[in-house]
């Protein structure tokens, strides 16, 4: 592979192989005035080493190992309110690649067959779709609480595309990550409706994806949730460990029906907001992510396993 995207939409993050480094083709805006860090890690001995640059379209990041092997390639960002401090811009081992016989190359995951059997397996007749359109006890849009906020959310969209993006952009801008929750073992507990979740305003991976679902039902986009067992949650390491390959789910993201395909979305990591110690925490960036919308099946297979 010479070339990774992200996503499918305007405001994807798309790479290429350079002869000893890596291009920055299309990033969603240009960074200029905040710092970033490129990072190489080694997949087998966790070496690291890395360059700081502003992301921007066109920018060549070197390539900073002289051995080869393979190799995590990791992007934090500057935080906007603590300079000193940074964060992931995409989650870490997301994009890996190789470095053999003097060339470098982006490595493809090896669970990207069995994601894309199971997302390019799922059926779109319209018995299928009407189905997934319809309102239940867990994605109630019924309540007329939810069925107005999908309508005044969505109100200024013109195409279905249009409507999963707004949805998807209100859900990370006004819902917090729920690390108390998470920690103590509650989150097994809640109630994860998306009448609870508006009430509360946090959540874990599996209240933003009901919620999620629930809101593009209500506007008549057919809708989803996916189990998975992703990276960086309950686990060390990458797909070279065995017992990733293996585990039950951990996470669960939004499967939407638009533009005659099940597009991935996943608004639990394209939110920066968090509930943590008792306390709301908004984000302070002044940019919206969407790396983690109508995400790419060879992307988002780096980190996420189908279950």
């Amino acid at each position: 592979m010479q070339i990774i995207n992200t996503s499918y939409g305007y405001d994807k993050l798309s790479l290429k192989i350079g002869l000893k480094d890596i291009i920055v083709c299309m990033c969603p805006i240009p960074h200029t005035k905040r710092t970033f860090h490129f990072e190489y890690e080694n997949c087998s001995n966790g070496k690291i080493k890395g360059i700081s640059l502003s992301l921007e379209r066109g920018i060549h990041i070197p390539y900073l190992f002289n051995e080869e092997g393979c190799y995590y390639f990791n992007i934090y960002m500057q935080s906007e309110t603590n300079k000193s401090q940074y964060v992931s811009y995409i989650q870490p081992k997301s994009i890996k690649i190789q470095f053999e016989n003097r060339m470098l190359r982006f490595v493809e995951s090896p669970i990207l067959i069995k994601n894309s059997s199971i997302v390019n397996g799922l059926r779109n007749d319209k018995r299928t779709l009407d189905y997934y359109t319809q309102s239940n006890k867990y994605f109630n849009y019924s309540d007329p609480n939810i069925a107005q906020l999908a309508r005044k959310i969505t109100r200024n969209c013109l195409t279905d595309r249009q409507k999963a993006l707004a949805i998807h952009d209100w859900i990370t801008q006004h819902i917090y990550y729920d690390y108390d929750a998470l920690d103590s073992g509650a989150y097994a507990y809640r109630n994860n409706t998306a009448t609870a979740i508006l009430r509360d305003k946090r959540c874990v991976c599996v209240g933003f994806s009901y919620l999620m679902v629930t809101l593009l039902r209500a506007v008549g986009l057919p809708a989803m949730g996916q189990s998975c067992f992703a990276l960086n949650i309950s686990n060390d390491g990458g797909w070279e460990y065995g017992d990733n390959l293996s585990s039950h789910s951990n996470h669960m993201l939004t499967l939407a029906y638009f533009e005659n395909k099940w597009r991935i979305i996943d608004p639990t990591w394209d939110t920066f907001n968090r509930f943590q110690e008792k306390l709301f925490h908004k984000s302070m960036n002044s940019f919206m992510s969407r790396i983690y919308f109508d995400t790419t099946l060879e992307f988002i297979s780096h980190t996420h396993r189908f279950c």
